[in-house]
């Protein structure tokens, strides 16, 4: 019997994300693998890597989602043209191995941005699925927020698109806040800028999600966008606003809601500590306590002779976070709720 060659590509993208969660150069062990978050010791007010050499492993990772009960963590694993979603799972505290999120087995299609409902019920991503049932196509077309429900037995149902009035151009990024203010972003297909909107979750077919007034959409590009569980701030990757900022080069803004108005977006360049890397996907925990958020910020590489330039060499550094791939870190969300004061 003849193998598929796209499940061929699914086994070796498998076998890649477990050699790189179960390098023996990590202390990947029963220690860290028990306990809230991964296992993770929580930060303080200086930025660390996520579950490093369990999550955060040096491939390209981003997109932090995690379920009310804490039990279930899922992420974004870009590799190559490959973008899938991937989860693992507290039973019994033990974590599992990371492994693909059930909706999201089928690499001619992307999967990113996951985000769940405030119930916990239902989870929200990114798809490039076409919405007419077509072929996928290749790239980043047909962008759109599809989302899956949990059924009696806490199993996802089949994924599905939301309804037109959220995909009716590129969307992705959605982010929920208690309150049930779904926001998500949109790029204008003609002019390729991007925008935050906001509608309210669920979705009603004839409610037609609103454009956030400036500051938050104001000059530059602004994607990527997440609220704060309570509603009161609202976290984005801008470029082009900030003339000491290179121009291409996205920067993470807060903006605090005061009253039904937005504030000015203060640079958090020096707040995270991440001058000079690119922002990529924001988030928070769902009680609001911890930030998340991806950057592909390099570590300090030290001097190495030619002796070092092998195989080894290049292996160990690939499956090191700091290695100018994306790495997810969080932060105790303090550090962002004190600067508007």
């Amino acid at each position: 019997m003849t193998i598929p060659a796209r499940f061929l590509l699914f086994l070796m993208l498998i076998a890649l994300i477990v050699n790189a969660c179960n390098n023996p150069s990590k202390e990947w062990n029963e220690t860290i693998r028990q306990g809230p978050y991964a296992g993770s010791t929580a930060p303080g007010d200086n930025p660390e890597l996520f579950a490093q050499g369990f999550i955060t492993t040096g491939i390209y990772e981003r997109d932090v989602a995690i379920s009310n009960d804490g039990n279930e963590i899922y992420f974004s694993v870009f590799l190559g043209d490959w973008a899938i979603i991937m989860v693992n799972r507290n039973t019994s505290n033990n974590w599992t191995v990371p492994e693909v999120a059930s909706f999201a087995r089928d690499t001619a299609v992307k999967f990113c941005e996951p985000a769940f409902t405030p119930d916990g019920q239902h989870l929200l991503f990114l798809c490039t699925l076409p919405l007419d049932g077509g072929e996928p196509k290749p790239g980043w077309q047909d962008q759109n927020i599809w989302m899956v429900s949990r059924d009696e037995n806490g199993m996802w149902n089949d994924r599905k698109p939301l309804p037109p009035v959220v995909n009716e151009g590129a969307q992705f990024f959605p982010s929920i806040a208690a309150n049930g203010d779904f926001y998500f972003c949109r790029t204008d297909t003609t002019s390729m800028i991007s925008r935050i909107y906001r509608t309210t979750w669920p979705v009603e077919s004839g409610t037609i999600p609103e454009q956030l007034p400036s500051p938050i959409n104001g000059t530059g590009t602004i994607f990527n966008a997440c609220i704060s569980p309570d509603g009161s701030c609202l976290v984005a990757c801008v470029s082009g606003r900030d003339s000491i900022v290179p121009l291409n080069h996205p920067v993470y803004y807060v903006f605090f809601k005061d009253g039904d108005q937005w504030t000015d977006g203060i640079n958090l360049d020096a707040t995270l500590q991440m001058k000079g890397s690119n922002a990529i996907s924001p988030s928070f925990s769902p009680d609001g306590k911890y930030f998340f958020f991806a950057t592909n910020r390099k570590r300090n590489e030290t001097a190495f002779s030619n002796g070092d330039m092998n195989l080894d060499f290049f292996q160990e550094r690939r499956n090191t976070p700091g290695n100018g791939n994306s790495d997810i870190y969080w932060v105790d969300a303090r550090v962002i709720f004190n600067l508007k004061n």
